[in-house]
């Protein structure tokens, strides 16, 4: 059984400060998200295949699935929807989704797309707290980690984003 050992945490691209609907979960993606999902799509497509995330695992809200749909349309990686990783849920559960993918051992390398706090939250725990993402995971933003103990610890490799200007 093979185990997880690399995992690139996204936090979806800019969006809209409101919806039509005024429901958060319906706001969708600024031209300028849309260009950092592409942008992160073509790192992808610039990775070795085996660095590259064999699925990715995305929230069902559509700013987020629409940077997820963005980046496997780029990369060409597979793509699932979890309500674990949606605004609803916490890093709790988004460990639980990764332990029950860990255990069943058909992927070494997993992309999840999501939002904060639950996605900085993660990466805090896993890295302990750990220095490296100073500001916190901004929108259109990858945390690349190695995971050096299955899901108990982890080290920030590398961050990914297309622009550092302010939001």
């Amino acid at each position: 059984m093979s185990h997880l050992q690399l995992l690139l945490v996204v936090r979806h691209g800019k969006a809209e400060r409101d919806s039509l609907t005024g429901r958060d979960e319906d706001r969708v993606l600024r031209p300028r998200g849309v260009r950092q999902a592409q942008f992160l799509g073509n790192k992808l497509m610039e990775m070795p295949a085996e660095s590259k995330p064999q699925v990715i695992l995305a929230s069902p809200v559509i700013r987020a699935a629409d940077t997820a749909r963005i980046i496997a349309q780029f990369a060409g990686v597979p793509l699932e929807f979890h309500p674990e990783l949606s605004t609803s849920s916490d890093h709790h559960a988004v460990l639980e989704l990764l332990h029950e993918r860990d255990r069943a051992g058909n992927h070494q390398r997993l992309m999840v797309v999501g939002h904060n706090p639950t996605l900085e939250e993660l990466v805090s725990t896993l890295c302990r707290g750990g220095a490296g993402l100073a500001g916190g995971m901004r929108t259109g933003m990858a945390a690349v980690l190695e995971l050096e103990k299955g899901l108990t610890r982890a080290k920030l490799h590398s961050v990914l984003r297309e622009d550092w200007d302010d939001e």
